[in-house]
């Protein structure tokens, strides 16, 4: 699948890794991947007691892949963000805990996917932001409600309204992360931490995930429904296709509010 990013599943022991693997330039959300998403979260074998979500390359996940997606119709993009909110239902649905081990930029839908798991840890270079505003769209993948809880309300608005980046540090005191590991060590670091899990009572740990799940559920359905029935009114505007336009020329955008 040349050009698109792949997710290579192994296992070790009781815990599964998923990694993201671009040969070809940053890890970004596609259709293939999102796919490949779903189908890792709901296709855990019953011997798997916990999973790792990681990435090879410069960026744990830098989003959506904009050069295609500026050549989506408003029809296509709609498909696509089904399809995206399908990743972040199927990551909290999962019946075992899955750990982000973010190196890199998590970006855009790439922190939303690092948000949908149980928990993150990063390695000192990790940035997280959740850029849409500059590109005159929002987030689809559920940022509005799941950022907010992972770090308060005023600092996720602070960030979604601005765009703003921030670093591993940042994001550990924010408590965006819940620990940074040393850059050669976060995969080792995330599969300890996921072993650990795995040695605890299997069926603790999976009533303790669905009880978090269910409580969390409605919330973030109804959050998911809300955040598209606004993002969907922003896909055809003027102001998202400059946006990306200017993104992808590398210049300042020129917004002017159509």
């Amino acid at each position: 699948m040349t050009g698109r990013t792949l997710l290579r599943v192994e296992t070790h022991g009781a815990v599964a890794i998923a990694t993201f693997h671009r040969a070809d330039g940053i890890n970004t959300l596609n259709d293939a991947l999102l796919d490949a998403l779903v189908a890792f979260a709901t296709g855990l074998e019953p011997s798997c007691r916990a999973a790792v979500l990681a990435a090879e390359g410069p960026a744990f996940l830098a989003g959506t892949d904009l050069a295609e997606s500026i050549a989506m119709s408003p029809d296509a993009l709609l498909a696509y963000g089904e399809r995206a909110q399908s990743v972040a239902r199927a990551i909290a649905a999962a019946p075992v805990p899955i750990i982000a081990a973010v190196n890199g930029a998590a970006i855009g839908g790439g922190l939303e996917v690092a948000l949908a798991c149980d928990f993150i840890l990063a390695d000192r270079s990790a940035r997280f932001g959740m850029p849409e505003v500059k590109l005159g769209t929002m987030p689809g993948l559920g940022a509005t409600y799941s950022l907010q809880r992972a770090i308060g309300p005023r600092l996720a608005r602070e960030l979604l309204y601005t765009g703003r980046m921030i670093d591993a540090e940042a994001a550990l005191q924010a408590g965006l992360v819940n620990r940074l590991c040393d850059d050669d060590r976060l995969r080792t670091d995330a599969l300890e931490m996921a072993q650990l899990i795995a040695a605890q009572g299997p069926l603790a740990v999976r009533a303790i995930k669905a009880t978090q799940r269910d409580i969390e559920a409605a919330g973030l359905a109804a959050a998911l429904e809300v955040e598209w029935a606004h993002r969907r009114a922003l896909l055809d505007t003027e102001d998202r296709k400059e946006g990306i336009r200017a993104f992808l020329e590398r210049r300042p955008p020129r917004f002017e509010g159509r």
